[in-house]
């Protein structure tokens, strides 16, 4: 399904970019979390929550396009402001990824495209900005996860670039079909994909760190409030007893 609303912030030197974001949604989403249900779906939405609500809060982007085979994540994504995109069946993260870009083609045409991890709930509006940005100087670029194997983002200044090969090693596959690699913080948020608790607590730490080492004119109020974790993964954090009991 396809919301009307688009969320249009054109700039003639820096363009509106559309950001597409498979998330799975299903019964297996984040199985390697070693964590129960309900707690394990309820924390696989909150990531992508928490991830859709930074891109959309991000002043470089324009269009934030979900790809999903949930009714769940469909119905809350949609009230978030992003467009969506059904799966008529799961079939696997690349295949998603081709139907949200094709939703581009038809909806941002002439817009710069970026393809995002639906699992970084510790994304940060302007680290996402930033990479943005440099991502302009390149005609397809990419940022690489927090271990330097998998992928986290990819862009390309046109969606027909964009070749993406995501899945293990997938860094290693983008850098050999062209895609540029940005110089983007290994603490950053956008660099914390979360698989497994030790991610989330890595995530959580890093961001943390973070706050500490910020410039001191900005309290330390606001210095947390932009680093930490995400409102709705702390939120299924403190309601999920299988989750609290794992992490330190």
């Amino acid at each position: 399904m396809m919301t009307a609303e688009t969320h249009a912030k054109t700039h003639a030197k820096n363009p509106a970019w559309t950001v597409v974001i498979p998330v799975k949604g299903t019964a297996l989403a984040k199985s390697r979390l070693g964590i129960a249900e309900p707690d394990r779906g309820e924390l696989a939405l909150a990531f992508a929550v928490d991830t859709v609500s930074a891109a959309l809060a991000a002043v470089r982007v324009g269009t934030v396009i979900v790809v999903t085979a949930s009714d769940v994540v469909d119905r809350r994504m949609h009230n978030l402001g992003a467009l969506t995109v059904r799966e008529t069946s799961p079939a696997g993260l690349n295949p998603a990824i081709e139907l949200g870009l094709d939703a581009a083609r038809s909806h941002t045409p002439h817009a710069p495209v970026a393809v995002l991890l639906g699992d970084l709930p510790a994304l940060d509006p302007a680290d996402l900005d930033a990479a943005l940005d440099r991502a302009l100087d390149h005609p397809m670029a990419m940022v690489a996860d927090a271990e330097g194997v998998g992928t986290v983002m990819v862009t390309a200044l046109r969606v027909i670039h964009h070749r993406t090969a995501f899945g293990n090693g997938s860094r290693a596959a983008h850098l050999a079909a062209g895609y540029i690699e940005l110089d983007v913080d290994a603490g950053s948020g956008l660099r914390r994909d979360v698989d497994t608790l030790a991610d989330l607590d890595d995530a959580r730490q890093a961001t943390r760190d973070d706050s500490v080492t910020r410039d001191d004119s900005v309290s330390r109020h606001d210095s947390a409030s932009a680093s930490r974790l995400g409102a709705a993964t702390r939120r299924a954090l403190e309601r999920s007893t299988g989750a609290a009991a794992s992490l330190p």
